[in-house]
């Protein structure tokens, strides 16, 4: 797994059927994000920052909504969730 993450290059990394890319996190602040995407809104995301795994399912497939998702978690879970404590 940790080699599939790293695979990767540039702003949107991708390898191994895995995005790697940043998000505003909590206070704006980036926030590094690997993504694997589903069909029709099916998404796993892993915040290692912040220890937290997210997966979505739905059936978005066919109304081109399947990408809004991100935008939900961006605008109303992530600033809920602050990062750990070092």
């Amino acid at each position: 797994m940790l080699e599939a993450l790293q695979a990767g290059t540039g702003p949107e990394g991708y390898g191994y059927l895995w995005w790697t890319m940043e998000v505003p996190g909590p206070e704006g602040a980036p926030l590094q994000v690997h993504l694997a995407n589903g069909w029709g809104s099916q998404f796993i995301l892993i915040f290692p920052a912040l220890d937290l795994v997210v997966v979505t399912t739905g059936g978005n497939q066919e109304n081109g909504k399947h990408l809004a998702i991100g935008g939900v978690l961006v605008r109303e879970l992530l600033p809920g969730v602050g990062h750990r404590p070092a």
